[in-house]
């Protein structure tokens, strides 16, 4: 009974958040469309215009890592004072995760094949997420399946990821926190790249695409080990946020 309240509430909190990303989504993508409607029609057909549009995949992982990391404080807080176990949080986060991780994948889908019957002039290839990492563009079921797996793997590692970190940053003090907040973003962005230019002279980031590439298997052409190991990140990611919940008190 509490992890079905769980679910209920915490999948209810998420569905403001999805409703104002998908209706920016649909007004961003009509004005493409739009824009590039004007520019094909007022162009004559010998003037090369041509480009690609990327499919809406990676928005919806940022969304879902960032709506993830507001997705703990409140919702531990209300469901702690209705006496649900922490082990009934916990599993209702998982099913929320993969309740909106897939409906996020089918609706980036149907947003996919919008933009191709949108797009049918052979000046513009619209590819998925999917189709940017392994260079295909295929209507074709095995490819379209496989893509669904590969989409819905990358939306819970961001989620899993998301609410590893805001599990961390409930749990840290004042010097914790501001670790987390400014001491990791600007070791990744700032001082890691100097460090691999200048020290490293470009070993560093050719080990971390090296071994990326390897995970995701993407000179192999195999997106199967992309997704056997975004799942696995997940499964560990959700391991460690269990044993940070387990000991989480309700804060003020």
């Amino acid at each position: 009974m509490n992890t079905s309240v769980s679910y209920r509430y915490q999948l209810a909190s998420q569905i403001k958040g999805i409703v104002i990303y998908y209706l920016i989504v649909l007004c961003v993508s009509v004005l493409v469309i739009a824009t590039s409607t004007v520019a094909i029609s007022i162009s004559s057909a010998d003037d090369g215009l041509s480009g690609q549009i990327v499919g809406t995949e990676f928005a919806t992982i940022i969304y879902l890592f960032v709506a993830a990391c507001n997705s703990f404080r409140e919702e531990f807080g209300m469901l702690m004072q209705n006496a649900t176990s922490r082990k009934s949080l916990f599993i209702g986060r998982i099913l929320t995760t993969l309740t909106i991780s897939s409906f996020m994948v089918i609706m980036d889908k149907l947003i996919y094949f919008i933009n191709r019957a949108a797009y049918s002039d052979d000046k513009y290839v619209v590819l998925s997420f999917f189709d940017s990492f392994y260079n295909t563009n295929s209507d074709s079921f095995k490819l379209q399946i496989t893509g669904f797996f590969f989409h819905l793997s990358f939306n819970l590692f961001a989620s899993g990821l998301g609410y590893l970190l805001t599990n961390i940053f409930y749990r840290s003090g004042k010097g914790g926190r501001l670790g987390l907040c400014v001491g990791l973003p600007v070791g990744i962005v700032v001082v890691l790249p100097i460090v691999d230019s200048i020290i490293a002279k470009g070993k560093i980031s050719e080990a971390i695409f090296r071994g990326l590439d390897k995970i995701l298997g993407v000179s192999a052409q195999k997106p199967l080990y992309g997704i056997i190991s975004c799942f696995l990140i997940f499964t560990g990611l959700s391991a460690i946020s269990w044993l940070l919940i387990r000991r989480a008190n309700v804060k003020e």
